[in-house]
């Protein structure tokens, strides 16, 4: 009776001490991939780390964001690994629930803000979100990198390197073509992947509704899975100048409309928004602006395309942006 007692207590104790670890999102910013997520080193997640934040804070969609911090010495562990031991800082979020795996074919949505007085701290590396495996290394890192060749919001493929970058592509520059600098405003990151140990796999990157990067081939290895993770990671923090520098300054980013699903229409709905608004503008629409993709947008999409002269749809793609720009 008494080991009975004793197991229960420990299987109590545990779940309890677990479930401090874990954090359920509203779906107001985050569907789509089971709403609980793991504190990454949960052992040293400062209270700080991340907060669920409304307007006057940066909002992309809906009434509330998510606030990511990281201050000098955020590091912690979770059991196995020791951010402290190994020159990184960082507060991020993961993936538990409903694992990519070979065959997956998802499409995955966030929308992310750098603030203005963000400071660059090269070359610490910043990194903005990560699919990474199970039992082997990184697959996909998305980076701010504020200087060299490749610089803004950067994409660092690491599928057959076991590790190492193989290829690295800006997605989004520090400042666009048209004047726009990458901080002080949302950037709206859309991603098709086919998750495989064969050749048929893919992993494309839209930004602001445009393909900005397309990969063919491996993206996960043979009997593993990968998880999606998302916040604020310094690496390499000794790397930051200064003989009494105690560390990098505090940073801060947020991410909005963090959502994953088999259906485009099911997570862009930022896209899904703006064409709401191109609709209303041009008296065509007059229900809600809420990026869902229901009878009366489609309705309203055909009565636009129909001005145009060109043919109806019957459901929401990438393809039909080429009409709204």
């Amino acid at each position: 009776m008494r080991q009975l007692i004793l197991v229960l207590f420990i299987v109590l104790f545990s779940n309890a001490s677990n479930a401090g670890n874990l954090v359920q999102l509203p779906n107001d910013v985050a569907s789509g991939f089971g709403n609980v997520w793991l504190k990454s080193m949960e052992n040293g997640f400062k209270k700080h780390g991340y907060k669920i934040v409304s307007s006057p804070e940066p909002v992309r969609l809906g009434d509330k964001a998510i606030k990511f911090e990281v201050r000098p010495g955020d590091c912690g562990n979770n059991g196995g690994w020791d951010d402290c031991k190994n020159d990184r800082e960082r507060h991020e979020l993961s993936q538990i629930k409903t694992l990519q795996k070979h065959g997956d074919v998802h499409w995955y949505a966030w929308s992310i803000y750098l603030p203005t007085d963000i400071e660059p701290i090269y070359p610490v590396r910043v990194h903005l979100g990560q699919f990474h495996q199970v039992k082997n290394n990184v697959l996909f890192l998305l980076s701010w990198v504020p200087y060299g060749y490749h610089e803004g919001y950067v994409i660092d493929n690491q599928v057959p390197g076991n590790g190492h970058t193989y290829q690295m592509q800006t997605i989004v520059p520090s400042d666009t073509d048209n004047g726009l600098s990458i901080k002080g405003r949302w950037i709206d990151i859309l991603i098709h992947a086919k998750w495989s140990h064969n050749k048929d796999g893919f992993f494309n990157i839209y930004a602001d509704q445009e393909l900005k990067y397309e990969w063919k081939g491996q993206t996960i290895a043979k009997g593993d899975r990968s998880h999606f993770k998302f916040g604020l990671y310094r690496s390499f923090v000794s790397r930051f100048p200064g003989p009494s520098n105690p560390g990098p300054p505090a940073q801060v980013v947020y991410y909005d409309e963090v959502r994953q699903s088999s259906s485009l229409k099911k997570v862009d709905r930022v896209g899904i928004a703006r064409i709401q608004e191109i609709l209303e503008a041009e008296g065509l629409y007059n229900s809600n602006v809420d990026g869902l993709w229901g009878p009366n947008t489609m309705k309203a999409v055909n009565a636009y395309l129909a001005k145009k002269q060109l043919p109806e749809v019957t459901d929401y793609t990438m393809g039909l942006w080429s009409s709204f720009r």
